[in-house]
């Protein structure tokens, strides 16, 4: 934010004839000309546009001679992360030894992509964005100076469409000037400056969160009639939620979203109908979403059904909640009299166990719990899901997941051998906590019978077994 405009005024400070001062006098011939952009010793390179050696090569055949007035030679590199390696290479001499006259000011938005040999070589300042605030009250200013008749919500939306440079908003200003006809209003400028009205979001967020599938088409038709960007429309509905969560946990939530105080109200009211991870599902849902649609032509589709997928979504359960239920439903089962189920449980190894479970285990996890696993499965990897659906929960604490296979021992292998981890962080997101996953089988005597038969037919084995007349009574599978 005024990167440029401050390498100004710092070339004015350094060359003002009444100078060097930290105040220069604006009316000397040399901050005359910097301000006009005359002054001979003062150059303004474009990065972008200049960013080749040849052009670095010609600076520092520049930079050999002496100012012709000032006290010193500036250059001012705007956008310097555009230079190319090269180019920079052959800009480093000059930045390791460069004469006592040159002063080189370098401005970037993305510093990260200039060379750390550039940047351990300069001075670093990193300009922060104007808040909102800040920008409203100057529009304001100049409103009333001007008497320009725009509304302050049109300016409200003006500040924040800036993104924190007052230059945007400037420009921003002047174009709804321009195009409006008596006073600027609000719907006037969502349609000058093509920003997709807050109200349409709020209420595309009001018939997610209340499961209304029509209108969520019926939003998404009209945000495709009117030509709004649907990449856009996510991201607003994204802040949308964002706004909802930090209203649900921070005292004053004033501080970090910037809305009117009836607005405000408002959402505090919304957000009470909404529980956080709930929120926290939609906002990635839609990350995701996001990314989808700048892959595909057919935007449209992609957001109705991301917007049905949303919307057909039961509220997620607090993980508290869930414990809370198991410790109830624990409470009211008993074995031999007092004795209750035991905590403990394998990990998860390659071995077939069997085990014999007890009734009181059989809904030891709630169904409507288990199927919001589930689906929360089926959304991230669908072929996951299907081995699932042969799973037997268990048992579940605030640590462990035990699932049993019986029957067919396919699944329970398929889950060992290539999927654990991946089940694992499966259900550690959805209960947004580290969980570990407890996996066992059971799948009758006759699987126990074949696997006997197949030992002793190896040669080894049934020379053995003959030799000294014996049989398998038992086994143990080792990997090697």
């Amino acid at each position: 934010v005024g990167k440029t405009s401050v390498a100004r005024i710092l070339a004015k400070a350094l060359n003002c004839q009444k100078g060097p001062s930290t105040d220069p006098c604006n009316q000397c011939p040399s901050c005359l000309e910097i301000t006009n952009g005359s002054s001979v010793d003062v150059y303004e390179i474009d990065g972008a546009s200049n960013r080749g050696i040849n052009e670095v090569r010609e600076l520092r055949e520049n930079v050999k001679y002496m100012p012709s007035r000032d006290r010193h030679k500036i250059f001012i590199i705007d956008e310097v992360h555009m230079l190319t390696q090269e180019a920079f290479n052959a800009l480093l001499k000059t930045l390791e030894e460069p004469p006592r006259h040159i002063i080189f000011i370098m401005a970037t938005t993305q510093p990260h992509k200039v060379p750390t040999t550039i940047l351990s070589r300069c001075q670093r300042f990193d300009f922060r964005r104007i808040p909102m605030q800040g920008i409203l009250n100057h529009l304001k200013n100049i409103a009333h100076e001007e008497s320009l008749r725009v509304g302050e919500g049109a300016l409200r939306l003006i500040a924040r469409e800036a993104e924190g440079s007052m230059r945007d908003a400037l420009s921003l200003l002047d174009q709804v000037v321009s195009f409006s006809n008596d006073v600027a209003s609000d719907q006037e400028v969502t349609e000058i400056l093509g920003i997709i009205d807050r109200r349409v979001v709020w209420d595309a967020g009001d018939a997610i969160i209340s499961g209304d599938v029509p209108k969520c088409l019926n939003i998404v038709d009209h945000i495709y009639n009117y030509g709004y960007d649907m990449k856009q429309f996510c991201q607003e509905l994204m802040t949308h939620f964002r706004n909802l969560m930090v209203t649900k946990t921070v005292k004053e939530p004033h501080l970090l979203i910037n809305l009117p105080h009836d607005e405000l109200m408002e959402l505090g009211k919304k957000a009470e109908t909404v529980n956080l991870e709930t929120l926290q599902y939609y906002f990635y849902t839609l990350l995701e979403g996001v990314k989808d649609i700048r892959q595909v032509d057919s935007s449209r589709l992609v957001l109705e059904m991301l917007l049905t997928k949303m919307a057909s979504l039961k509220p997620v359960v607090p993980l508290d909640e869930i414990l809370a239920r198991l410790d109830r439903l624990k409470e009211s089962f008993t074995i031999s009299g007092e004795k209750r189920i035991s905590h403990t449980s394998p990990q998860i190894t390659g071995r077939v166990e069997s085990h014999e479970s007890s009734p009181q285990e059989k809904d030891i996890i709630p169904s409507d719990i288990w199927r919001d696993m589930l689906r929360f499965i089926r959304q991230k990897n669908l072929l996951l899901a299907s081995i699932l659906e042969h799973a037997h929960p268990s048992w579940l604490d605030r640590e462990t997941i035990r699932l049993s296979f019986r029957g067919n021992s396919f699944n329970f292998e398929m889950i060992n051998e290539g999927y654990k981890g991946k089940l694992v962080s499966l259900f550690s997101q959805f209960f947004k906590r580290d969980v570990k996953v407890s996996i066992t089988g059971d799948y009758g005597e006759g699987i126990m019978v074949s696997k006997r038969t197949d030992r002793s037919s190896h040669p080894i084995i049934s020379d053995i077994l003959e030799i000294f007349g014996g049989e398998i009574t038992s086994f143990d599978e080792r990997k090697p």
